[in-house]
C-alpha cells in the first residue's frame, strides 16, 4: 500500500509562516491497524512499551492575536518520537506545537535528515501495509532518534524481547541509509505527552521553527493534515 503524503496544498500552506506558535489539540484515537496492533516490545531505553502506527486527530489553532480555527479538525497517522512519555488513547492534549524537526533540541542535528531519509525510503517503496511492519518501522524510528547505528540489536537503543520485528526494522534502517531524502520532517511537540512525527513533501527552505501558518493558510493546513504522515485514516 503506498502512503498518501500531503503535497501541493500543504507546501503552499507551509510557505507562509508566523514567528510564534499556538498550541494545538491532539487526540490519539487508537492503533491505526486496530485494537491489539500495537505490539509489546522491551527496550533498553523506555522499558516495556507498545510499538505501531497511531491513528490520531489534531485540532488546529490560530495565533493568539485572534483568527482561531477551532473547528479545523483533521485525522492523520503518526508514530512516536518520544520514549519519555506514555501513550494515552482517547484523551485530548491541548498543548502540542508544530515545529520543524531540524529545530528539535531533543535530538542531534543529523536526526531530522536521517528520519527524512528513512521515511522517504518507506514512502517511495510502499513498505508498510500491516501492523507488524508498522511496529518494525516504529522501532527503526526510535533507533534513529536514540541511536546512531543501523540496527535495533546493538548500541544505546536496543530491542530486547520481541525479535520478530527486529529483522524488518534493521532492513529498513540499512536500506534507507543511502536513500535520497525527499520528505521534510516536522514534529508535533508536547511537554507532557509523546512527541509525534510528521513528514511532508515540498516544504520550503527556511521553515521557521516553532511556527504555525498565517491565519489565511490554516484552512489549507487542516485539509493537508488529512494526508499527513502516510496513510489516510480508513473509513
Amino acid at each position: 500500500m503506498r502512503w498518501d503524503f500531503f503535497r501541493g496544498a500543504a507546501a503552499l500552506a507551509l510557505a507562509s509562516v508566523a514567528v510564534s506558535a499556538q498550541a494545538d489539540t491532539v487526540t490519539l484515537n487508537n492503533w491505526y491497524y486496530g485494537n491489539g496492533s500495537g505490539h509489546a516490545v522491551d527496550l533498553s531505553i523506555g522499558g516495556q512499551t507498545l510499538a505501531g502506527a497511531i491513528d490520531a486527530s489534531v485540532q488546529l489553532k490560530g495565533p493568539s492575536t485572534g483568527y482561531g480555527f477551532g473547528s479545523a479538525i483533521a485525522d492523520f497517522v503518526t508514530y512516536s518520537v518520544d520514549l519519555g512519555q506514555s501513550l494515552q488513547f482517547s484523551s485530548a492534549t491541548a498543548n502540542y506545537k508544530l515545529m520543524a524537526g531540524s529545530a528539535d533540541t531533543l535530538w542531534s542535528s543529523g536526526v531530522s535528515s536521517r528520519l527524512g531519509q528513512l521515511m522517504s525510503y518507506v514512502d517511495s517503496n510502499g513498505l508498510v501495509s500491516n501492523a507488524a511492519q508498522s511496529s518494525a518501522l516504529q522501532l527503526a524510528i526510535w533507533n534513529v532518534v536514540y541511536d546512531g547505528d543501523n540496527t535495533v540489536g546493538g548500541g544505546s537503543f536496543r530491542e530486547l524481547s520481541n525479535a520478530s520485528f527486529d529483522a524488518y526494522a534493521n532492513q529498513l534502517l540499512a536500506d534507507s541509509a543511502s536513500w535520497t531524502q525527499a520528505l521534510s520532517v516536522f514534529v508535533l511537540q508536547s511537554p507532557n505527552s509523546p512527541d509525534l512525527l510528521l513528514t511532508a513533501a515540498g516544504a520550503p527552505a527556511g521553515f521557521a521553527p516553532l511556527a504555525v501558518p498565517e491565519p489565511g493558510s490554516l484552512a489549507l493546513v487542516a485539509l493537508a493534515l488529512a494526508g499527513v504522515f502516510g496513510l489516510r485514516r480508513r473509513a
